[in-house]
């Protein structure tokens, strides 16, 4: 696969509500900061572009394992550095997190 700037693709409508609704989240009920909210969101960003890149047409009650498992490794494809990874996979977690508790998935 040609690599394709992922931060210059849009977000699926299907991704729109679930982040919006996340950094709402963040905001009002764990007290996190506008700059903190932000980089959650442009590292959450990256997995609904790249499954366009992919013409993946998912949502986030959509994503398997698979797909996170070829996410991460286009990730360490493009060079990213490993604590940009692993602050990437913890947005990640959180974000599905609240989704499970919130029963959107």
């Amino acid at each position: 696969m040609a690599k394709k700037d992922v931060d210059s693709t849009p977000v699926s409508a299907k991704w729109t509500i679930p982040l919006k609704s996340f950094q709402a989240y963040l905001k009002l009920e764990r007290g996190r900061s506008p700059p903190t909210i932000n980089g959650y969101a442009t590292d959450l960003r990256k997995l609904p572009q790249y499954l366009q890149i992919r013409n993946f047409d998912l949502g986030p009650t959509q994503i398997e394992r698979m797909h996170l498992d070829d996410f991460l490794a286009y990730l360490h494809e493009l060079g990213l550095s490993s604590r940009s990874q692993a602050r990437l996979v913890s947005a990640l977690r959180t974000f599905f997190q609240y989704l499970l508790e919130e029963e959107m998935i």
